[in-house]
């Protein structure tokens, strides 16, 4: 049998990976949400309207979603710190590039194709597979702070990016954003994250790790959930799967409809582009608030009717966003 060693003097380094996975999805997530601050700026100097620039968009969230079971096993095969890493180059020497858009196919080339495939590679996907390895009793939490990372992303860079548009332009805005990522984002994954607590000597959530007795019993049956499948191949043959992929769908699509089309839609309700900017900001620091809470109640109260009651108010909010009249909406 086993029983546990001293415990470990310190904080666990999953706590220090969680914070560098935080902060690249505060960068990248964050960044890549500024796009609707983009969107009229660069709509206006190219003379694009707004249903070409949507089908660029529409054509990188395709892009990113088919990329995602490739990735995955890139992941399953290199680990996390690879991919994290590899993607965060690609996505910020593509910023970078934005700064030279001259035509629709360019945009689509380096935002919709190349820099949509490197965003699902430093995206949430990524980011939970490795925070899982870290984090079993507290996964919740661990899962929610990591996730709240892009929320404050756009709570702190949608609003800066605007500002940054107004005061140098949108081509100077993506040089900077690109640098954020290549020379902040980037150094701070690559140096800091690990792919599995045994790199570090360590066990999930800090634990103290067992050692042998010296007499050994027979081990016990090893316990398994319900639904749990040795292939992900025989997880599709379950219906949880096809309900989450369901749930996954609209809720991934709605998303990206308000991260692009927020900030264009305030301002033709009548808002500034600062005042829009920040509404925006302000959700996203609300999600902040929301997700962290989430977390904590899934720990406690499990995770499947908590999931429906947050798409039960989400769908609620979506409707008076578009129904409401004037800005209430909006605000609301």
């Amino acid at each position: 049998s086993l029983t546990p060693s001293k415990p470990r003097n310190g904080i666990s380094y999953g706590w220090i990976v969680l914070g560098a996975c935080f902060f690249t999805l505060f960068v990248s997530t964050g960044a890549r949400n500024g796009l609707g601050v983009f969107v009229v700026p660069m709509s206006d100097e190219l003379d694009w309207n707004r249903t070409s620039l949507s089908l660029a968009i529409s054509i990188g969230m395709l892009v990113n979603g088919i990329s995602q079971p490739f990735l995955g096993r890139i992941f399953d095969r290199f680990g996390g710190r690879a991919v994290i890493s590899a993607s965060l180059s690609i996505l910020g020497i593509c910023t970078l590039l934005l700064n030279y858009t001259h035509s629709l196919w360019y945009f689509i080339l380096i935002f919709s194709v190349v820099m949509s495939i490197a965003s699902g590679g430093a995206s949430l996907v990524t980011i939970h597979s490795l925070l899982a390895r870290w984090f079993r009793r507290r996964r919740g939490m661990a899962l929610s702070l990591g996730t709240a990372g892009g929320s404050v992303g756009a709570l702190v860079l949608v609003p800066f990016t605007n500002y940054l548009i107004l005061a140098a332009g949108w081509r100077v805005t993506w040089t900077v954003l690109g640098g954020m990522i290549l020379l902040l984002a980037l150094p701070l994954a690559f140096l800091v994250i690990k792919d599995d607590p045994a790199d570090v000597g360590e066990t999930p959530d800090g634990e103290p790790k067992p050692v042998p007795e010296l007499k050994a019993t027979k081990p016990g049956p090893q316990s398994s959930g319900p639904l749990e499948a040795e292939s992900w191949r025989d997880s599709y043959r379950t219906p949880p799967i096809w309900q989450m992929s369901g749930a996954y769908f609209v809720c991934g699509m709605t998303t990206a409809i308000i991260s692009v089309h927020y900030v264009p839609f305030a301002i033709d309700r009548g808002l500034s582009s600062s005042t829009a900017a920040l509404a925006f900001g302000l959700m996203s620091g609300l999600n902040v608030l929301g997700v962290i809470g989430a977390g904590a109640m899934s720990d406690r109260l499990g995770r499947k009717y908590l999931l429906g009651s947050i798409y039960a108010i989400r769908g609620l909010a979506y409707a008076m966003l578009i129904l409401a009249p004037g800005t209430f909406g909006l605000w609301g």
